[in-house]
């Protein structure tokens, strides 16, 4: 089966699972450039190439267009412009994998063997103790913990990226960071195959973390969180900044609870231990008195324990809704932090 594509790199990795799942592989796989706000896609096809080489399911590739059977670089006219590809099925609330999926259904084909939750790339592992690091212009988080996360690893960070994109990293983490360059994105895969963990944002990189399912953390995007993967018990999707991995823990950093004035009184009255009062510096004085402590000293524990004893009193409304996206993407795939 022809098969044409065209997008941005990470595009063409998440094209991947559906190219997989088609019925009579191997198949032929034709590059064209079609999205002309993007990177020119053919320009750079010595670095996507061998990757798609690699795959089983991959019969030959061919840059030039061409009859087809399977267009997911096919145009779409729009009132106000032009979609293409599976462009007119993408959406913040599911995978760009699953929105080629959505196309190729939309084309016709049966995508009954389509599975995004398992890995669609293989590659010879490198043996290493190196952490694979990568962070693209586009798609940040600022809850994302990455200074901690350098700080945690230290020397072995290995940033995997483009000459300014490393310079733009060690700016943002204050510290410098080696850099590792590979001619393509199949040598990236056999590097990040033998790695404890890799960890970027949404990216090139990131999608061939993703393909791999190696250990994987993930700056997740807030308001296009739309590389969230079913569960797999190795994948990290970090969107409130908070993280548990192995001996490495960060608290999140969107906070969940309001700082409200205490001269209003949440259902229950003020709590603490055998304590019930509706002056909130009044349980303070009585909380430091118990302790032999000063109210200042207990303040945060005393405040805190009552913004979980009636979370949706105290709940921080500017967060909920910062993490709303995140929560419906997570939802839609079945995803839960390990």
């Amino acid at each position: 089966m022809r098969v044409k594509l065209s997008g941005d790199l990470g595009d063409a990795v998440f094209s991947l699972p559906v190219i997989k799942a088609l019925e009579g592989g191997p198949h032929d796989i034709l590059f064209v450039d079609r999205r002309p706000h993007v990177a020119p896609f053919v320009a750079r096809e010595k670095v996507i190439r061998p990757l798609y080489e690699s795959c089983p399911y991959v019969r030959s590739v061919t840059v030039g267009d061409g009859p087809c059977d399977l267009d997911l670089a096919e145009l779409h006219p729009q009132s106000w412009g032009v979609l293409v590809g599976f462009r007119r099925f993408h959406s913040w609330r599911y995978t760009l994998a699953h929105a080629q999926k959505l196309e190729a259904e939309k084309q016709g084909f049966n995508m009954e063997a389509f599975d995004q939750g398992a890995a669609w790339l293989t590659a010879d592992p490198i043996e290493h103790d190196r952490i694979p690091i990568h962070r693209s212009p586009r798609y940040h988080n600022p809850y994302f913990p990455w200074a901690k996360i350098v700080g945690h690893f230290g020397d072995r960070c290995a940033f995997v990226g483009l000459v300014e994109e490393h310079d733009a990293f060690q700016k943002h983490v204050g510290r410098k960071v080696d850099r590792m360059a590979f001619p393509n994105l199949y040598e990236l895969a056999r590097f990040a195959a033998g790695a404890e963990v890799c960890i970027g944002n949404q990216s090139s990189p990131n999608a061939v973390f993703e393909g791999l399912k190696v250990p994987r953390i993930q700056e997740t995007c807030l308001w296009q969180p739309d590389c969230i993967f079913p569960s797999d018990g190795k994948n990290w999707y970090v969107a409130d900044g908070g993280l548990r991995y192995r001996d490495l823990t960060i608290p999140p950093s969107a906070s969940r609870f309001a700082e409200l004035d205490t001269s209003v009184v949440p259902r229950g009255m003020w709590q603490y231990g055998e304590h019930r009062e509706t002056v909130f510096n009044l349980l303070l004085s009585k909380v430091a008195k118990d302790e032999g402590s000063t109210p200042e000293a207990v303040r945060a524990k005393v405040y805190l324990a009552n913004c979980e004893r009636v979370p949706e009193f105290f709940r921080n409304k500017q967060t909920d809704s910062e993490l709303q996206r995140y929560r419906v993407a997570c939802e839609s795939v079945g995803y839960e932090m390990p």
